[in-house]
């Protein structure tokens, strides 16, 4: 192209007026969402857990492993709320609690028990007719969103973000407020902050069931934490004088554009492995247990009783 019809092309490029950037829109972080008195949600999903053993001792290893299906299908009534805001009583109505183990099928619970789920100093409890729930039920149903303790930094203080962020950004975990939150209920230990990273992204927006929402995304590690002897299980066999803690957590988040609604999906993968060592008869003998803890839990806010 002839040198002044290129400066003529440029001219008139520069001349013209250009069409505006499209704004990039951006969005407030707010993980944390209003419970209230009177509140009712259906939660439902599968929860797989996973625990394995491994006792290494020169050339030979043993290995046993123990694998599990929980299914569940709950309806949930907030009943009485902390100071902080965090549900600290609540009727959980059970549909469905079983316990799939190689193709049997085992209720935990049978359809149409109400538990009742209750703070009770500083730890979640589950009862039915004053009997406190034991088993394999509740781990599960403590680690689903029934009940929230006032004592631990919430996830937006170890996950929030004080700016907004746009799609597809991603900010790390305040480790210090994440240590504690993990700390909180073990008396003889702490997570040490300077073990932990994590990261939280905010992965996209899209609808769900006609609601808009974010997605968040979380990744967490823990490396190299030390266990004292008082902190490992009390079933440990003697000899085993510390551990050492390993620990990684994969989670999304499905939250309404409207901070005043609940989330309506939680898919969560923690895996730690705890590793001991000590010497017999001058072997050195190396036990690994190992959790695998996997959840996909659907929530659905239900009406509102009269009264409420």
């Amino acid at each position: 192209m002839p040198t002044l019809l290129v400066l003529a092309v440029c001219a008139a490029l520069l001349g013209s007026p250009m069409a505006a950037a499209p704004a990039v829109e951006d969005f407030a972080v707010r993980i944390d969402r209003p419970y209230f008195v009177g509140e009712q949600y259906r939660l439902r999903g599968p929860y797989l857990v996973v625990d394995s053993l491994s006792v290494t001792r020169g050339h030979d290893t043993q290995r046993s492993e123990h694998r599990r299906l929980i299914h569940l299908d709950l309806a949930v009534k907030i009943l009485e709320l902390g100071p902080r805001g965090n549900p600290r009583r609540a009727s959980v109505t059970v549909h469905l609690l079983t316990r799939e183990v190689g193709g049997d099928t085992t209720a935990l619970v049978a359809p149409g028990t109400v538990i009742d789920a209750h703070i009770e100093n500083g730890k979640k409890v589950f009862s039915i007719q004053d009997k406190t729930l034991e088993g394999e039920a509740e781990p599960v149903l403590g680690s689903i969103s029934i009940l929230g303790l006032d004592d631990r930094p919430s996830s937006d203080d170890a996950m929030g973000s004080r700016e907004r962020r746009r799609v597809g950004e991603s900010w790390p975990m305040r480790a210090e407020d994440a240590a504690k939150a993990l700390s909180a209920g073990a008396s003889s230990f702490k997570i040490d902050p300077r073990n932990l990273k994590g990261t939280v992204t905010l992965a996209g927006k899209k609808e769900e069931r006609q609601v808009p929402c974010l997605e968040y995304r979380y990744e967490l590690e823990v490396k190299g934490q030390r266990i004292p002897r008082e902190g490992l299980p009390s079933n440990f066999p003697p000899g085993f004088d510390r551990g050492t803690l390993a620990l990684t957590f994969q989670g999304t988040t499905l939250l309404p554009l409207d901070v005043s609604l609940p989330s309506l999906r939680e898919d969560q993968t923690w895996d730690s492995r705890l590793s001991l060592s000590r010497t017999v008869s001058g072997s050195v003998v190396i036990m690994e247990m190992r959790l695998l803890a996997e959840s996909h839990v659907e929530a659905t806010l239900l009406p509102q009783t009269p009264g409420h």
